[in-house]
């Protein structure tokens, strides 16, 4: 029996026409939201990721398959909670999304009624995504670690320095949303900070269909 050894395959690049018009775009907006899912994950992207939302001054909306690409720790991490007022608003006020290795779904969207900020600029390994549930005014399609160092380069190129203005507006919004949580659900939220005070931030936890595990998706 022959046995295949493993190849190894490039990880691709955006057509670098697109990657710098995508550049111009993030250069200009002053308030961009980013969505971070899955992929960011499978391409171990996530600090390609922090370093363009710190360069920008972002908000990072993790999706259900992105979390944990950037540490909910972080301050620029806001809970995709699409009923919240505050989160809402926060969408509202942004002038441009970036969307990074996610399908939009209808979980992370709120069944699509979630109004994301134009323009879309969409990144994706897969092609198949773009366009299929929000429309983007510009698509890249490569791998998410790739595309992400990318667009580094092309902004350390332009000169563009870091952005501190919106900070405090998105610390803000995520300490409101997890206190409408805990008011919401308190029995719930108590139950996670006692599991992860005794189980340390680094702990893997397994998730049954109980009360505490609905809210342990986006809170734990």
């Amino acid at each position: 029996m022959e046995v295949l050894s493993a190849e190894d395959f490039p990880c691709p690049s955006a057509d670098p026409a697109a990657g710098a018009q995508a550049a111009r775009l993030l250069a200009n907006c002053r308030a961009p939201l980013i969505v971070a899912g899955g992929g960011v994950i499978e391409s171990e992207a996530g600090d390609e990721l922090r370093r363009l939302a710190e360069l920008l001054g972002a908000a990072i909306v993790p999706t259900t398959s992105g979390k944990g690409a950037v540490s909910d720790e972080h301050p620029q991490v806001v809970i995709n909670y699409f009923n919240s007022e505050p989160f809402r608003k926060l969408v509202e006020e942004s002038d441009l999304t970036l969307a990074v290795g996610t399908r939009l779904s209808s979980g992370s969207t709120g069944v699509w009624r979630l109004p994301l900020p134009q323009p879309l600029v969409h990144i994706d390994l897969d092609e198949t995504e773009f366009n299929k549930n929000y429309p983007a005014q510009l698509t890249l399609h490569g791998d998410a670690k790739a595309v992400l160092g990318q667009l580094l380069e092309e902004l350390r190129r332009m000169g563009v320095g870091q952005r501190t203005e919106r900070l405090e507006t998105i610390r803000h919004v995520k300490a409101l949303i997890y206190q409408t949580a805990k008011e919401r659900a308190p029995r719930e939220i108590g139950i996670l900070e006692s599991i992860r005070s005794a189980a340390g931030p680094e702990a893997v936890i397994v998730c049954d269909v109980v009360q505490p595990a609905y809210w342990a998706r986006p809170y734990y």
